[in-house]
């Protein structure tokens, strides 16, 4: 009779040999593989999320070639304010009876972007146009990939 020697694996469980080991110890380099592949996915979809700070850096641009004005948050009272409204986003109201738009930056300028309805009308004339430049930049990736990818292509490349 065989005897087989009590140990531990990688993963801290007590194997006692024989056909459980090997079974463990067959899988091990897959579970790592797939640990690796799993810290890299994460590094590389964090890398693609915008900050807020990046977000309201780009938004305070938009707004400012708007005509928006940045009003500071310098007084405790005006700090206060501005951390109770929603951050980064543009909220319509009125003020002296005529249309008003706002947004709260806590995050680049600590300010409060105000305009009027002709700033808010450049404003989202100005988000179309960078959500088009942005739409035909992924076509043009995505017509390349294909490009690329497509196998009777590879006489350019020659192979």
């Amino acid at each position: 009779m065989k005897k087989f020697r009590a140990s531990r694996d990688l993963a801290g469980i007590i194997v006692t040999g024989g056909p459980q080991r090997a079974a463990i110890s067959a899988l091990l380099p897959y579970s790592v593989g797939i640990a690796i592949f799993a810290l890299i996915a994460s590094v590389l979809l964090a890398g693609c999320a915008e900050s807020n700070a990046e977000r309201a850096s780009r938004m305070g641009n938009l707004l400012m070639e708007s005509g928006f004005r940045a009003l500071s948050a310098n007084t405790p009272k005006r700090m206060q304010k501005l951390s109770e409204m929603t951050p980064l986003k543009v909220t319509a109201g009125s003020r002296k009876g005529k249309p008003a738009y706002w947004m709260a930056d806590p995050y680049v300028c600590q300010c409060l972007w105000v305009g009027n309805q002709r700033d808010y009308d450049a404003y989202r004339q100005l988000r179309s146009a960078e959500a088009a430049d942005a739409n035909s930049a992924a076509a043009e990736q995505a017509r390349y990939d294909e490009f690329v990818a497509n196998p009777a292509n590879e006489t350019f490349y020659g192979d």
